[in-house]
């Protein structure tokens, strides 16, 4: 259907002269013509009467009409239907309408011209908002109304225009009750209604709300002021809550509009949370052309007011402090978030010093990686280096609200055990035992070694009464058992010099050199690798 469209850069009620003239035959009498009448639709809005507040707009810009479009949906007689866009309105609009009933709707403040719409399209029309300052545009709110109109005579009729947006003054106190050293870092909106309908009731997906909305950083103050405008958001109640400290994240419908503090105390982070609503218990409804009043007073840290949240990491069990290389480190962690218990958190890590791997829970995580955890479940982390020196782990564990804390273990991981003992009760007859005692990794597959480029002298060596060559790599016991001994027996004539070389399964090695001769005790020299 197309309604015609009419500009009026002014208002003014503008009389039709008429001049009589011939009728023709096929033109109808005048009895026979829709009856028409004068009306005069009067703009009004309510005013707001509210104190000024950092971000409001003052009371002449809450009540401003900078341009308005007008939809007069005839009943029965669509043709009658018209359309009026008015860029700069004042108190009234004049026009002849025809006789019969209309359905009115107003838009106030667009903007611009909303365009041709059938009834149906306007219902369903969206106000789309990405940032706080597209409600405030152009110093005005966008208004709204519809109304049921019966034309029969020429008159006045009133039309009220209702504020699309919701009004929140909101106030933080430290009280003086709070001890030293809790502080207040940001206060931000989150569940926020990201666009809403004129015409219809406003209960957006969850997917259509906006985290955080016009969030302010804090730094030392102990009051808080701000006025805010938002869209309705309409999640309904719970009858089941009690009292106003029952009003927590686990009882509120999904996707109810709340107010986010931020704060510390003793270096752990402290969320509180703040629902919106008709009342301070079971209502969880905002409504257009509402303004709300919220007062937050914060008395302390509280782990029994159900609306204040801690979230922290855990180190139940921290690694050992030392390591040999190969030997894995373990360690539990447990995520908190106190009065949110089903709500998703993620882990990430930055390896600060050492080298190795990372797994959660048997999942290996590499640096920048990350895993998602729940509250109060225990997570088993193993971390695996096969370099010595020193590891440093960051763990950063982050809430649903992007609020993060962070945890530092550390361990040291050493060169590989080797022991040994030296025999030598018969060294003036010629003969000496040593023996090398191997963790479990080196034992095995992996193969020792017995340089023949740095021996000298002569000797007969052997291992658990098998003779070795120089050059010979060689086995040590059984891998699938924790330690083994490596037992060298040498004998020898007059001086001997040989080195022997030990690994594990990364590639590590310690290099023994052994010398001995008749007149002196037995030296052995670890090698520098």
């Amino acid at each position: 259907m197309k309604i015609p469209l009419y500009r009026l850069l002014s208002l003014l009620s503008v009389p039709l002269a008429l001049c009589g003239c011939l009728r023709s035959p096929d033109e109808p009498s005048p009895e026979d013509k829709p009856r028409e009448a004068q009306i005069t639709l009067t703009l009004h809005t309510e005013p707001v009467r509210s104190k000024a507040l950092y971000g409001a707009l003052d009371d002449a810009q809450e009540r401003a009409v900078r341009d308005l479009s007008l939809y007069l949906f005839h009943r029965s007689v669509p043709e009658a239907s018209q359309r009026l866009y008015i860029a700069n309105p004042s108190g009234a609009v004049s026009l002849r309408l025809i006789h019969g009933d209309y359905d009115l709707l107003a838009l106030a403040n667009t903007g611009a011209d909303p365009g041709e719409m059938t009834l149906d399209e306007l219902e369903a029309y969206r106000l789309e908002v990405t940032r706080e300052a597209d409600l405030t545009a152009r110093n005005a709110l966008v208004m709204s109304a519809r109304e049921y109109l019966h034309v029969d005579s020429d008159g006045d009729i009133p039309v009220t225009l209702e504020r699309c947006a919701v009004r929140l003054d909101l106030s933080v106190t430290l009280a003086e009750s709070c001890p030293a050293g809790l502080a207040l870092h940001s206060v931000s909106l989150r569940n926020v209604a990201g666009y809403m309908t004129p015409f219809g009731e406003n209960r957006p997906d969850i997917k259509n709300l906006l985290s955080p909305y016009g969030g302010l950083s804090l730094s030392g103050e102990r009051r808080f002021e701000r006025c805010y405008y938002l869209y309705e958001n309409l999640r309904g109640e719970n009858p089941a809550i009690r009292s106003q400290a029952e009003r927590d994240l686990s009882r509120a419908p999904k996707g109810a509009t709340l107010v986010h503090i931020e704060a510390s105390y003793g270096g752990r982070p402290l969320n509180y949370y703040v629902f919106l609503g008709g009342n301070t218990s079971t209502d969880f409804n905002l409504r257009r052309n509402h303004h709300y009043t919220v007062e937050v007073n914060i008395l302390g840290p509280s782990d029994v007011d159900t609306r204040v949240s801690t979230t922290d990491l855990l180190v139940d069990e921290p690694p050992a402090a030392g390591h040999n290389l190969s030997q894995i480190a373990r360690m539990i962690l447990t995520p908190v978030c106190t009065n949110d218990p089903d709500a998703e958190m993620t882990l990430r890590y930055t390896l600060l010093e050492g080298t190795g791997s990372l797994a959660i829970n048997d999942l290996t995580i590499f640096p920048g990686g990350f895993r998602t955890v729940r509250p109060g479940e225990p997570l088993e982390v193993t971390y695996l280096q096969s370099k010595e020196g020193r590891v440093r782990i960051r763990f950063l564990l982050t809430d649903a609200y992007g609020n993060s804390v962070s945890r530092e273990v550390s361990t040291r991981y050493s060169p590989l055990a080797i022991a040994y003992t030296v025999d030598e009760s018969d060294r003036t007859g010629g003969r000496v035992e040593i023996v090398f005692s191997l963790e479990a990794d080196m034992i095995g597959e992996y193969p020792c070694c017995y340089d023949s480029a740095t021996t000298t002298g002569s000797s007969l060596v052997s291992l658990g009464g098998s003779l070795l060559f120089p050059g010979n790599a060689f086995t040590v016991g059984d891998y699938s058992v924790m330690s083994a001994e490596c037992p060298l027996s040498f004998s020898f004539s007059d001086s001997y010099t040989g080195r022997f070389t030990f690994g594990d399964c990364k590639g590590n090695t310690r290099a023994f050199e052994i010398h001995m001769d008749k007149t002196n005790p037995v030296t052995v020299t670890e090698l520098a690798s």
